[in-house]
């Protein structure tokens, strides 16, 4: 039988979206995506905009 890893991450979202400090939110982002995750499950994301959508996408 073959092994299979899968990383699974994790994140209540909840004053992301807030933060005044969009350079930070991005830097943020950049780092959840340079983790290789295979599934990323996000809470309280809020993201009602098109432009925090996007963010998160």
């Amino acid at each position: 039988m073959k092994d299979i890893n899968i990383r699974i991450g994790t994140l209540n979202c909840r004053g992301l979206p807030k933060t005044e400090e969009l350079e930070r939110s991005k830097q943020f982002i950049r780092f959840l995506r340079s983790q290789s995750l295979d599934i990323l499950a996000l809470q309280e994301t809020h993201a009602a905009s098109a432009d925090l959508q996007s963010r998160f996408h």
